[in-house]
């Protein structure tokens, strides 16, 4: 009977500690604001927590220049900010601050912080509070936070901690928040966002679609001026910048381990070299050491040259020489149905990344990228996540022969954002589908394999 009931007593406790929810109450103060200071709301109930800034903004219907021609100004309107948090799905979603995109629902990883622990403790509304400080899209941050609440959450996009965060500011104090007020509901509260999570953006899709709308702006001011214009994007809470085509150069180390049967074989290691921006790359073999040539048990059969891909318009153009005759492969980018799975992470090159998989053609695809590089591109013809992929694998499952297994490695050994650097398109041959040059490269193959006595019946 003791059993039952303290069974019974634990059971109704659990339940009472799961319907338990937070309002958390902040004082926010931001100097790129037109507020300067306003006041936030953090719903935690279950799984999800809604940060909700109620703040002002200009309306755009009535904005006009001072009477000294120095400033903006115009009539205020109320505004509320979201912030979405899903721990279980693991995504962060808010309202874009992006000029040119904004009002649409912007889709974050919700792992976004690295937080470096450090040896601080203070009191805030009577809770025992450590420090913790981060990095975050051009600015840095010490928090406090109290692990006497066991929520790994807080104000705005900030969460992570060993407990929940009362207080967080950027180190130049030009943004802060403080909690004012901790209220606990014994009760389950509905968190309903206005944000519009079905069809929201990644930041890297935001900022491409921006910048292209910004570089027809700029272009056509110039034109019109005969000057050259720019905007500073620095005076907001993400610092962002559409000014410039930032261009990364990655090196690739490549290689295959095929295993057949009890045999286990691993191809010699081979050098790529990936140049992008948020609109075009070129991706081309580097290493001087050994020839990447297609060799089969015939021989030599084709040499892979340069693939230009363009990032806006989803095309390819790669050029090949096939027995010495010269093609240019134009086709469109191979769209890959890819899962992403935001709770595995791993650290390359100091950046953080992010697992997706994908099946494509039978084949098995792991991809780890970084969400820091606003790129959505990879070596080859891999690309399409919201970030640079550093690491991928392909393993080949489209094989005939069961007994061969064979994974090919893209490792990424250097990510460099460089000085532009001219991307071109390959030239010289004749152009043709990727599906066309795979019927001409079997038809050769064919009369190869008849050549060696391969494929032709022998009578008995």
């Amino acid at each position: 009977m003791k059993h039952y009931i303290f069974f019974l007593l634990l059971f109704f406790c659990t339940e009472a500690f799961s319907q338990e929810s937070f309002i958390i109450e902040y004082n926010i103060s931001d100097e790129f604001s037109l507020m300067k200071s306003s006041k936030g709301k953090l719903y935690v109930s279950d799984s999800k927590s809604l940060f909700v800034n109620q703040t002002k903004i200009y309306d755009t219907n009535t904005l006009k220049l001072n009477e000294a021609g120095t400033e903006i100004i115009g009539d205020t309107i109320d505004k509320e900010y979201e912030v979405l948090k899903d721990f279980d799905t693991k995504y962060i979603y808010s309202e874009s601050i992006i000029k040119y995109q904004r009002g649409i629902t912007q889709k974050d990883f919700l792992n976004i912080f690295n937080w470096e622990y450090l040896n601080q403790e203070k009191k805030i509304l009577g809770y025992q509070c450590k420090a913790a400080k981060t990095k975050y899209r051009g600015r840095e941050y010490i928090a406090f936070y109290t692990d006497e609440i066991k929520i790994k959450d807080g104000p705005w996009k900030f969460n992570g901690l060993d407990g929940l965060i009362l207080e967080v500011f950027e180190i130049n104090g030009r943004i802060s928040f403080n909690a004012t007020n901790v209220n606990l509901l014994n009760e389950k509260i509905p968190i309903k966002p206005n944000l519009d999570t079905e069809n929201s953006l990644y930041l890297s899709s935001i900022i491409s679609k921006a910048k292209r709308k910004y570089f027809e702006k700029k272009r056509a001011v110039e034109k019109k001026f005969n000057g050259i214009a720019t905007t500073d994007f620095s005076n907001y809470i993400e610092i962002y910048d559409l000014n410039n085509q930032e261009n990364y150069l990655i090196n690739y180390d490549v290689f295959a381990e095929i295993k057949y049967e009890k045999e286990e074989y691993k191809t010699l290691t081979s050098n790529f070299e990936l140049i992008s921006n948020y609109n075009e790359s070129n991706y081309k073999y580097i290493d001087k050491i050994q020839n990447i040539q297609g060799v089969s048990e015939y021989g030599y059969i084709s040499e892979v040259g340069v693939l230009y891909k363009n990032l806006v318009n989803q095309t390819f153009e790669q050029n090949k020489v096939l027995y010495d005759q010269k093609f240019i492969i134009a086709d469109t980018i191979p769209n890959i149905d890819w899962e992403i799975l935001p709770s595995f992470t791993e650290q390359i090159l100091n950046f953080n990344t992010i697992k997706a998989v994908a099946n494509y053609e039978g084949n098995y695809i792991e991809a780890w990228f970084a969400p820091d590089i606003l790129i959505e591109n990879g070596p080859g013809q891999y690309g399409g996540l919201p970030g640079l992929i550093l690491k991928l694998t392909l393993q080949r499952t489209d094989s005939a022969n069961t007994n061969t297994k064979e994974i090919t490695y893209y490792v990424a050994k250097k990510a460099n954002q460089i000085e532009p650097k001219s991307i071109v398109k390959p030239k010289g041959g004749k152009i043709v589908s990727a599906q066309e040059y795979d019927e001409i490269y079997e038809e050769i193959m064919k009369k190869i394999r008849e050549m060696y006595g391969q494929g032709v019946e022998v009578s008995d």
